[in-house]
C-alpha cells in the first residue's frame, strides 16, 4: 500500500497531551516533519508511506479526560 497514512480526531470531553505520539513504539513529533507524526486541528495523524501487505503498523498517542 503506497502513501498510507492514519488519523484520528481527539475524543470529545478531552484534551491531547503534547508530544506522546508514537509510530510502532518510537516517539515521533507534534510537527509536521519528516518523522511523519503531527497534532494538528485537534487530531493526531502518521504517514507511514509504503507498507507491504500483512504488516502490521501500530500508533498511540495520549489524552487528559477534561
Amino acid at each position: 500500500l503506497a502513501n498510507l497514512a492514519v488519523g484520528d480526531p481527539v475524543p470529545a470531553n478531552t484534551t491531547y497531551v503534547p508530544a506522546s505520539i508514537t509510530s510502532d513504539a518510537t516517539a515521533v513529533s507534534d510537527a509536521t516533519d519528516a518523522d511523519g507524526g503531527e497534532f494538528a486541528a485537534n487530531r493526531v495523524a502518521v504517514r507511514f508511506g509504503s507498507v507491504a501487505g500483512g504488516q502490521v503498523r501500530t500508533v498511540t498517542f495520549k489524552v487528559k479526560i477534561n
